[in-house]
């Protein structure tokens, strides 16, 4: 499958379908115990989030069958090159070129290592080590929980995917908004659509406030009605010798967070009159919220 410019939101979704809910939660998510404390293409500092990071996580589990390909070991550091920022790691092969990464074990289950594993089999732990270290006879220092990482990978395409899209579905998510909406002007200067009601005609960057852990699947802008702007953070891409997401063009990490209280939309313009400009997001339950502002421009 080749990606181009013109590649859409739900063509992507019918390029997918026979995968959805093929794959199971790696850890419980369900009980609250687990929770989603990273999402999928949010900003890590220079890198796209490129799976889900969740804390408070125990036992890890397979979510699909497959065969290990890899264990990485920090200890033996047989794969140096390779950039698991949470240390023990499994890679799993399964059916159709998907690859699953679990990083960030205590502890693994020496018997995923001989090879095959099935769906919902303990691949292995973390955070079941006591969490307190004595420093005295008369204190005590309580550890931090340690996270853990993971990550669905397409060879076959190329691309690594959200893992939402092929997870089974949660019956309640934290809720997305679009939030406070921001243009920029080919000066650099920038105006808040909440306050500023009233601007010169031309094209603007326009963006969202951003909040970790508040991170959309789809964002698309309209102008009196007209599309001007989509992103999907469905899959992250290497194109244009840049790692990137995509919408009506390709767009790497320092284009979509300029700095970690921005999130692009896109680009737009600004006609003589009033313009209606509408943010629409839309979450990975497929629940869109829509802000609309009204600038008069001259």
């Amino acid at each position: 499958m080749k990606f181009s410019k013109k590649i859409s939101f739900i063509s992507f979704i019918i390029f997918i379908s026979s995968f959805l809910f093929a794959f199971d939660w790696p850890v419980d998510v369900s009980s609250g115990e687990s929770q989603i404390k990273t999402n999928f293409a949010e900003n890590r500092g220079n890198a796209f989030s490129k799976g889900f990071v969740f804390s408070s996580s125990e036992d890890v589990k397979a979510s699909e069958d497959g065969v290990v390909l890899v264990h990485i070991n920090p200890e033996n550091n047989y794969y140096e090159n390779f950039t698991s920022t949470l240390g023990n790691s499994l890679i799993l092969i399964h059916k159709d070129e998907m690859i699953s990464v679990y990083s960030g074990f205590e502890e693994i289950n020496e018997t995923c290592l001989d090879g095959e594993v099935s769906k919902g089999s303990i691949l292995g732990s973390l955070n079941k080590k006591s969490t307190e270290i004595e420093e005295d006879s008369t204190k005590k220092q309580v550890l931090p929980k340690k996270d853990f990482e993971f990550q669905i990978i397409d060879i076959r395409n190329t691309v690594v995917i959200n893992p939402f899209l092929l997870l089974s579905k949660l019956e309640k998510i934290s809720p997305v908004f679009p939030g406070k909406i921001f243009v920029v002007n080919k000066k650099g200067t920038e105006y808040s659509l909440e306050e500023k009601k009233s601007l010169a005609s031309g094209v603007y960057s326009i963006y969202r406030e951003y909040f970790p852990s508040r991170m959309p699947l789809k964002t698309s802008v309209f102008v009196n009605g007209e599309e001007s702007s989509t992103i999907n953070f469905d899959t992250i891409l290497y194109k244009n010798s840049r790692i990137c997401v995509s919408g009506k063009d390709f767009f790497p990490i320092e284009k979509i967070y300029p700095n970690k209280n921005r999130q692009f939309l896109g680009e737009i313009e600004i006609s003589r009159g009033k313009n209606l400009i509408s943010v629409i997001v839309t979450d990975c339950l497929g629940v869109e919220r829509r802000i609309n502002h009204t600038i008069e421009a001259w």
